[in-house]
């Protein structure tokens, strides 16, 4: 039923998440989005899909809904993820041989 979802993913993720869940999500998602870009140097099909998926969904679609965002954004996410372990690691190590 169409009435059923609020016709916006941030609205959604936000009924759904809670706005720390929603903030981060959506921080990680565009920073792998950026890491993505630099690595790739380019602008591929999977970029523009990402956002012609995002734009749609802004207006007429649902976070569960569109699986091809779903699906990407996680993977973004995982970029972001992967990153950030990395820098910690190397933290990690450095501390570690300082001593």
């Amino acid at each position: 039923d169409i009435s059923l979802y609020p016709h916006n993913i941030f609205l959604e993720s936000l009924i759904v998440f809670g706005i720390p869940i929603t903030i981060i999500y959506f921080l990680l998602s565009f920073y792998g989005l950026f890491l993505y870009f630099k690595r790739i140097n380019k602008l591929d099909l999977f970029i523009l899909f990402y956002f012609f998926n995002l734009i749609i969904i802004f207006k007429s679609g649902s976070l569960f809904n569109d699986w091809f965002f779903t699906v990407s954004s996680i993977y973004l996410v995982s970029i972001a993820l992967i990153k950030f372990a990395n820098v910690f690691k190397q933290l990690t190590f450095r501390n570690n041989h300082q001593a």
